[in-house]
């Protein structure tokens, strides 16, 4: 079992982007690590943000298509592969199935 006392359950030092904590620092953390060994992290979908965060990143240097162009042939997508990526709505998922009494 897993008690966390403290609210802010990654704590990362002070580097923020755009606001938000820096996903590098966040998968560093040891309590990170541990839910990862724990097979408690969607490892797809960790991969989906850092793309949607690089994709961020480059849209503040290059146009949208290029941006794109860039990504799809840095990770080896297809175009239907990155657009879901980046532009689907997401649902979260559910580890176990939902039973109702």
């Amino acid at each position: 079992m897993l008690i966390v006392m403290n609210t802010n359950l990654f704590e990362c030092g002070n580097s923020t982007i755009n606001g938000k904590p820096d996903l590098n620092e966040i998968v560093s953390t040891m309590l990170f690590q541990k839910l990862r060994s724990l097979k408690l992290i969607d490892e797809t979908e960790l991969r989906n943000l850092k793309i949607r965060n690089e994709y961020k990143e480059l849209r503040e240097r290059f146009s949208a298509a290029a941006s794109f162009q860039i990504l799809t042939d840095k990770y080896s997508f297809s175009d239907a592969a990155l657009n879901n990526i980046l532009f689907r709505k997401r649902i979260p998922k559910l580890k176990s199935p939902i039973v109702y009494f």
